[in-house]
């Protein structure tokens, strides 16, 4: 959902004003502060407000609050941040986001709650109020800070004691939540956002494997809790672009399209496309996929990402409408070329989407009989899924194939852990029951109960007839795949080992590569190196 605790129930508390004139405050604080927060906000992507603004204050009562457009940063709370030394950014980025969501959610409260608790007599309902957006901004905060790249669950628990000892304030304080209440919001926000968390990394999993209805219920289930990410709204716009691709037929669209989240290949030889070309309803799905694109752009307008997949849902709905107005298909591929120009605009050095818009110039030029310029786009591209689109226009799109392992009697396994002998009898430490536009749904994930330490299970399961198994490795796990691949390597060695994938699915920072036969899929980074890889069982209605 990469790269998003907490119970920062201080961050609007215990702050004071300073009428003095302020000592100089480090350069090097100011920049570490500061990079932290330009990095929250873009996390946000939420530009449809004014851009909030970082200030530092010297003064030592200062914590942490928000104020109009600002977000105010104490000093010496910079300092404590620093003293949790590894993880000093992620202490840092948990006070920051906590402010920074107070200001994105609107809350008003402070003025009211900081003139009601002088009067000693707190109104109940200021302080249920206050409680509310506290754990709102708990529990957003910890997304947005997860979202940016922080990891911020288990430095909280420790940092709300220290931060109570710093600033010289009583466990039990009149008027404020006692210390180990704060302590245990924290877990519980912690708990609520793993959980949150499970779900964006389950949901990107069933897109890898095919599951797109599936994957939808859970970005719904995360907007439900109130979270609103760019994120989440590009990849509900990649549903709706994946379910219109299963009503083209194959000759419609025989390319590649380089759809962030993710595209499935199109031009291996066991993808052919729905026959019948159901074209009200994949125009239908192209028109939600646009709103949601859109929505995503709404938050910011420079999300290169919502840009270069707008570009696919507009070729996608050139290609469906010129067919009875040819003058409609035209302005399709007109709007695809304006987003191309301005995502080309906003990559900057971002070299896996700088690729990706090559293959979407390509891809118009090829949909327009230019193909001259379409090889050439693809061939600067140089992409492994620029390349392929080169072998469609060179062979055909029923003829460019791969060699591919068959099933193999040893099925692969993470950790030496069997999910074959797991499904007999699942035990879980977290279950939770959903709902989505097709029903009823569980999801649960086990870790403690199989005695795993570098890996997570997942369970999506709508019933027998419709489930998915996913194991996970952890970003340190040591060990390989069956056949020897681990973190660190290289694209060409997984093509080495498990031969032409199946599906290559589209990330705005790399890509998944996905192995139906062998069950497993592997994730790559920009510089085309393994950081991880899921294997699953799956049965799909």
């Amino acid at each position: 959902m990469k790269k998003f605790l907490l119970s920062l129930l201080t961050g609007c508390l215990f702050s004071g004003i300073s009428t003095a004139s302020p000592p100089l405050i480090a350069e090097y604080k100011l920049e570490t502060a500061h990079r932290v927060f330009e990095r929250l906000i873009l996390a946000r992507g939420d530009f449809g407000l004014p851009k909030p603004k970082l200030e530092l204050l010297s003064n030592p009562k200062e914590l942490a609050r928000f104020s109009g457009q600002t977000v105010y940063l104490g000093e010496k709370a910079y300092d404590l941040c620093a003293s949790f030394g590894a993880d000093s950014l992620n202490a840092l980025a948990a006070l920051l986001s906590h402010e920074l969501i107070h200001y994105y959610a609107g809350h008003t409260w402070e003025d009211e709650f900081s003139r009601e608790f002088a009067t000693a007599d707190l109104r109940e309902d200021v302080k249920d109020s206050w409680l509310e957006d506290e754990v709102q901004a708990d529990l957003w905060g910890g997304l947005l800070a997860f979202s940016a790249g922080y990891n911020v669950q288990a430095v909280v628990p420790v940092f709300l004691p220290k931060l109570y000892q710093s600033f010289g304030k009583e466990e039990d304080l009149a008027g404020y939540p006692h210390l180990s209440e704060r302590i245990q919001l924290a877990k519980q926000s912690g708990e609520k956002l793993d959980e949150l968390l499970r779900y964006f990394e389950t949901a990107n999993y069933l897109v890898a494997i095919g599951m797109y209805e599936d994957a939808l219920g859970y970005y719904q289930a995360i907007l439900k809790e109130g979270y609103r990410g760019r994120e989440m709204y590009n990849n509900i716009g990649v549903y709706y672009v994946q379910a219109a691709l299963g009503l083209f037929r194959k000759t419609d669209i025989p390319f590649g399209l380089p759809l962030e989240l993710d595209v499935q290949a199109r031009i291996g030889p066991n993808t052919k496309g729905n026959t019948l070309g159901n074209k009200e309803q994949r125009e239908q799905f192209l028109q939600e996929a646009i709103r949601y694109f859109e929505s995503a752009r709404s938050m910011d307008p420079e999300y290169t990402t919502a840009l270069i997949n707008l570009g696919c849902a507009h070729i996608l709905l050139g290609v469906s409408t010129r067919v009875d107005d040819p003058d409609q298909g035209d302005l399709h591929f007109s709007q695809a070329q304006i987003m191309a120009k301005k995502a080309e605009r906003e990559t900057g050095n971002r070299r896996k989407q700088n690729t990706d818009v090559l293959v979407l110039r390509g891809l118009l030029a090829a949909l327009q009989e230019d193909t001259p310029s379409a090889r050439r786009y693809w061939e600067s591209a140089s992409s492994p899924l620029a390349l392929a689109n080169v072998q469609v226009l060179e062979k055909g799109a029923f003829g460019v194939s791969g060699e591919r392992l068959p099933r193999a009697n040893e099925r692969e396994r993470i950790e030496d852990y069997s999910l074959d002998l797991f499904l007999r009898q699942p035990l879980f430490d977290t279950q939770s029951g959903l709902e989505a536009s097709f029903g009823k749904f569980q999801w649960g994930k086990c870790r403690a109960k199989a005695s795993l330490s570098n890996s997570n299970i997942y369970l999506h399961s709508v019933g027998p007839g419709r489930y998915a198994l996913l194991q996970a490795t952890d970003p340190g796990y040591s060990g390989s795949s069956l056949l020897g691949i681990r973190l660190g390597s290289k694209r060409e060695d997984v093509i080495s080992a498990y031969k032409t994938p199946d599906a290559v699915v589209q990330l705005g920072n790399g890509e998944f590569l996905v192995y139906p036969a062998r069950e497993i899929l592997f994730r790559l980074d920009e510089q085309q190196q393994v950081t991880g890889w899921c294997v699953f069982r799956a049965v799909k209605p």
